[in-house]
């Protein structure tokens, strides 16, 4: 199965977390939110500034989206939320 970043919707900065959409092979577009936490914990965000979040997600990518498509089962109308929960332990 294929899995990425929807190109047309860069990811954004909303707060503290990173909001991005994924495209899932055979399936529509789902947005989703990744914590600041978990940017911060697993990803090396060395702040909770606009760049030091987008550059974290930019190193998470890989990880980040897989977690995505591991949560594209669950029934949302809306913004799928990932957080540290959504990670394996030791990063």
């Amino acid at each position: 199965m294929s899995t990425e970043l929807a190109k047309e919707t860069p990811p954004t900065v909303v707060g503290d977390a990173i909001r991005f959409n994924a495209r899932f092979e055979g399936r529509a577009t789902q947005q989703f939110e990744i914590s600041g936490d978990a940017l911060v914990e697993y990803f090396g965000a060395t702040a909770r500034t606009e760049d030091a979040l987008l550059s974290a997600f930019k190193h998470g990518k890989t990880a980040i989206i897989d977690a995505a498509e591991k949560s594209q089962g669950m029934p949302v109308n809306d913004v799928v939320l990932l957080g540290t929960g959504d990670f394996p332990q030791g990063g």
